[in-house]
């Protein structure tokens, strides 16, 4: 009885471990055919793929035959295909002159349609080497428009320099009545005493012009003591009509110009002026218009200065057209 029981336990073991082995066989082949059935995604490819059937090509060609392709289809350019009329038109342009072959019956229709498609084949070829190539029918040479001639005309005053650059040649405009700009800077705010009082006679040619006298009251106007110095009244300066009075009796009477009191702390900057010498007109010089202040010193006071002391200038304009110049005042 103990050895029917000791073989039925081994019994229950076998089919047991066969049961198991049978399962797990199951399962891996389960795997095995989902793994063969299944759908495999080896990589994604950009661009065209070029397949050709009946020869084996390199790699190398494939990958020029693709990119060859890929750069035609970027461009929007229409590839030609090889028809039979092409390949007919080519065979009649490689085939020997007509007294060089033998005659043979030919039929008419199909020769005709040949020629025709070989002519129209080489009109196309020859309108695209036309476009291709660059037009020969322009000049080599070019004719440059002529730049316009620049005149300069370079002066200076007590302490000052300019210059007028205009679009004309050499004579064609002048500064005709010259106003120095100078005589309306803003004058000075503090004299010394001993320059008024010591004002002297304006004498011309041997000719006393004014006396003395009369040019400290006209100073004395502006002017009043204060000690040692005289100071310009409620330092209001005066218009700039007034002006030219008062710099020409500091400059007869040894103010220093170079260095006057406008100048003194500033870094005054060369003020530019655009403007247009229309022609005579009659009785009339060349005008001045469309005047403008491009350039300014920094100061106010002083671009209204230059702005008012050269429209007191006169120009003259011998052209029969309008010129434009620059005006540029240095201090």
């Amino acid at each position: 009885m103990k050895n029917g029981l000791i073989e039925n336990r081994h019994s229950r073991t076998g089919f047991a471990f066969a049961l198991s082995l049978l399962g797990h066989m199951c399962i891996i082949g389960f795997f095995m055919v989902l793994r063969v059935c299944s759908v495999s995604d080896v990589g994604a490819m950009s661009g065209p793929m070029l397949i050709r059937i009946g020869s084996e090509i390199a790699n190398e060609d494939m990958l020029k035959a693709a990119q060859s392709e890929t750069v035609q289809e970027n461009s929007g350019e229409v590839v030609p295909q090889e028809t039979s009329a092409n390949t007919a038109a080519k065979a009649a342009e490689t085939q020997p002159p007509p007294s060089a072959v033998q005659s043979q019956p030919v039929n008419t229709n199909s020769g005709k349609t040949a020629q025709q498609t070989a002519s129209q084949t080489s009109k196309a070829s020859s309108t695209q080497a036309s476009a291709a190539q660059p037009s020969s029918a322009q000049p080599s040479e070019q004719t440059k428009p002529s730049e316009p001639q620049v005149t300069s005309i370079k002066g200076t005053e007590t302490g000052n320099s300019y210059e007028i650059q205009y679009l004309g040649a050499s004579g064609e405009v002048r500064r005709s009545l010259s106003v120095p700009i100078m005589l309306y800077m803003p004058v000075p705010n503090v004299l010394p005493a001993s320059l008024i009082d010591g004002i002297r006679d304006r004498v011309i040619n041997g000719t006393i012009f004014a006396t003395a006298d009369e040019l400290k009251k006209i100073m004395l106007k502006y002017y009043v003591r204060t000690g040692d110095t005289y100071q310009l009244k409620g330092f209001a300066q005066p218009d700039f009509t007034e002006r030219p009075d008062i710099w020409s009796i500091l400059e007869a009477n040894g103010y220093d110009m170079f260095n006057a009191e406008y100048k003194m702390g500033k870094n005054l900057r060369p003020v530019q002026i655009r403007f247009t010498v229309l022609p005579p007109k009659g009785n009339e010089g060349g005008m001045l218009v469309n005047i403008k202040l491009i350039k300014s010193s920094g100061y106010s006071d002083i671009d209204e200065a230059v702005l008012f002391g050269f429209k007191q200038g006169r120009f003259s304009n011998s052209s029969n057209r309008e010129i434009d110049a620059v005006f540029t005042y240095w201090f």
